[in-house]
This record gives C-alpha cells, sequence and structure tokens, in this order.
C-alpha cells in the first residue's frame, strides 16, 4: 500500500510549466493588493481608529419595593474593547501571507506531499480553506460589530458558522458527482451552506433597520458584502457539477483566487471609507487630502463586482478552453501530445484527479488523501 501511494505522489510532478504561469501571476498579484492595502491600512489606523465595546447580555433580579416580587433585569456587562478597522487590516497581511504559501505549494512537490499526508482534501489547494476559516470569518464577525452587533454570544456565533461554512467547503472538493450517495451529501451541504450565508445577513439587515443607523451601510457595506460572500458558492457547486471549464481543478482555483481578491479589496475598503467618513465628520480624526471617501466606497462597492462578471464573461466565452484567456499555448499543447504519447499523466494535474483516474492492476482509487482500496 505504501508504494502504492508513493507512486501516486511521483507521477503528480510539478503543477506549473513554463507554458502555464496564470496561477503564479495571479498569486503573486494577490500578495502585492494584499501587501498594499494592509500597508495603506495601517497608515490610516493611525490617523484615526474607532473602537467597539463587546458586551454579554447578563441579567439580575431586582426586587420591586412596592410588591413582594423579583423581577428579571437585563444588565449587560463590557468584556473588552476591539479596534474597528485594525482586524480588517489584519486580513489583508494573513491573506498575503497564505498566498505565499500557495506559490510555495506549486513549486515544492515535498511540501504538496506534506499537505497530502497531514490535511488531505481534494482539490489543487486545500489550504485555501484554512485561510477562509481565519480571513472570511474575522470579516465576518468583526464586520457585525462594527454596525452594533457587539453581543458575545452572538460574536462567538459568527466566529463558529464560519468556520463551519469553510469545512464545507473543504468536505464538498471531496465529494464525486457520479456518485449517487456524494450527490446527496452535496445538496444537504449546499443546503446547509446556504442556510448558514442567509441567516448571517438576515441578522445584519434586521440590526441595521431594527436600529435605524445608516442606511448609506445597507447600500455600500452589506449588499456587495453579501452578494460577493456568496458567489463562493455557485464556484463550489459549479466545480462539483464539473460544468464547462470548472472542470479543471486549476480552473476552479484561479477563480476562488479572482472571487477572494475582489471579495476582500471590497470589505476593506468599504469599510475605510465609511469609517473614515464618520469619524472625520465628527471631527474625530482630520481630512484625508485628495481622498474622495464617497468615490471609494462607490468604486469599492462597484469595481469589485464588475471585475468578477467581465472575468467569467471572457474565461467562460464560448472557444475558451485552457490557458491564461484563451486558449492553450503553444508550449502547452506540445506538454499534453509529449504525455500523451510516452503515457504520462499531465504535469498539472492535481493529486486527487490522479488518484481518480483508474489504474491497471489495482481498483479506482477515491482520493489519494484518505484510506486506500485495493
Amino acid at each position: 500500500m505504501a508504494s502504492n501511494v508513493q507512486q501516486v505522489y511521483q507521477r503528480a510532478g510539478p503543477l506549473v510549466s513554463r507554458g502555464h504561469t496564470t496561477l503564479e501571476l495571479l498569486n503573486w498579484f494577490a500578495v502585492a493588493v494584499h501587501l498594499v492595502n494592509g500597508s495603506l491600512g495601517l497608515v490610516l489606523v493611525h490617523t484615526g481608529d474607532p473602537r467597539v465595546s463587546v458586551v454579554q447580555p447578563l441579567v439580575e433580579f431586582v426586587t420591586n419595593g412596592d410588591q413582594n416580587g423579583r423581577f428579571l433585569v437585563p444588565t449587560p456587562k463590557v468584556l473588552f474593547e476591539t479596534s474597528v478597522l485594525r482586524p480588517v487590516v489584519a486580513v489583508e497581511f494573513i491573506t498575503a501571507g497564505f498566498h505565499l504559501i500557495y506559490l510555495v505549494q506549486l513549486h515544492s512537490e515535498g511540501f504538496r506531499r506534506w499537505v497530502a499526508r497531514h490535511i488531505g482534501g481534494g482539490g489543487l489547494n486545500p489550504l485555501r480553506w484554512i485561510e477562509y476559516a481565519v480571513t472570511a470569518t474575522l470579516l465576518s464577525a468583526f464586520g457585525g460589530l462594527n454596525i452594533g452587533l457587539n453581543s458575545f454570544p452572538y460574536f462567538l456565533a459568527v466566529l463558529s458558522s464560519g468556520v463551519a461554512l469553510q469545512v464545507i467547503g473543504f468536505v464538498i472538493e471531496m465529494l464525486n458527482k457520479d456518485d449517487p450517495r456524494d450527490a446527496q451529501v452535496f445538496s444537504l451541504l449546499w443546503m446547509q451552506g446556504t442556510l448558514l450565508n442567509i441567516t448571517n445577513v438576515g441578522v445584519l439587515l434586521y440590526q441595521l433597520f431594527a436600529s435605524k443607523t445608516h442606511t448609506t451601510l445597507f447600500y455600500y457595506n452589506i449588499l456587495p458584502f453579501a452578494v460577493l460572500f456568496n458567489t463562493f458558492g455557485f464556484v463550489a457547486r459549479a466545480s462539483f457539477k464539473k460544468w464547462q471549464r470548472f472542470a479543471s481543478d486549476e480552473y476552479t482555483e484561479r477563480a476562488y483566487i479572482v472571487l477572494s481578491l475582489s471579495t476582500k479589496v471590497a470589505v476593506f475598503w468599504l469599510s475605510f471609507s465609511t469609517f473614515r467618513t464618520l469619524i472625520e465628520d465628527r471631527g474625530f480624526a482630520p481630512r484625508t487630502r485628495g481622498v474622495s471617501w464617497e468615490a471609494v466606497r462607490w468604486t469599492s462597492a462597484v469595481g469589485p463586482l464588475a471585475f468578477i462578471v467581465l472575468y467569467f464573461a471572457w474565461t467562460l466565452a464560448p472557444g475558451k478552453t485552457r490557458g491564461s484567456f484563451g486558449a492553450r499555448s503553444r508550449g502547452e499543447g506540445r506538454l499534453a501530445s509529449l504525455g500523451a504519447r510516452l503515457g504520462v499523466l499531465s504535469p498539472r494535474k492535481s493529486l486527487a484527479r490522479i488518484a481518480e483516474e483508474p489504474q491497471q492492476g489495482r481498483a479506482r482509487w477515491p482520493s489519494p488523501y484518505g484510506h486506500v482500496r485495493l
């Protein structure tokens, strides 16, 4: 059994070649954007950083002096105070660090073996779900604090549901659409993930309108937040169904990078533009010269959404097969042709794809990350 596992790893080969660097370029671009955003955020935070209190809604009995009765009265207790904007800045640096790890994974076969043995997963980059469990959860939890959802139990609930949502994505990538049981499991997990998303967005909307806060927060923050975060579910569904180019693990990975980059850029600048406007209008921070925060908010709300639509419209257009933004490159075609003649698998296939192909002399492997059925 050990020798079979080693053969799968040896056949995996490098995930990138000279003729194909789109995945590398996207990761490097993401690193650069997130580092620039994080650095600008640190500068802005030093000039003004709102804080919010996280409270525990406790209750105590109060005796009525006129009547012999005791009543429960809410007595919220402040547990701690936290910055509004520093967690958003931290997400930028954390994301940049993960993309550097992804670049190492693309070129290091030893590191990919370690990931396969100790983390598992069914896609090209299982580490992606760990990143999302940290970054997306932080954005959701602190986003709620920023509009007044400062209850500590709610804060913990958002943290736990955010991690659970990424676990669902991790499990979905290990399912096989041709297996009836896996298809049923996918439907159940998809429904659970949808309910989690709807519940979180519903609570945010209720808090926003019930507290009669600035309605611009809905148009500029909550609506783009809800739309962008739900696009990940559609990519997961398209990948499971092997719809068009989503049958390729590499294209799916590029799609997730585009969504992640667009979403975090939008949330980052929406948060800063909104709260910079509030604190500057109230005199808590000096005016930022040469910057129109209104224009920043509009650009942050519309720009990433437009980028996502244009990217998928271009790459999924009829006639687009493989490669960066069109047909396969000449070097990639020669490599595939040579591999077909020699009976060697494509060097950019993920370990999951290689393991799922039938092998001579033994039964079909479900995944190289799990147990091996002989």
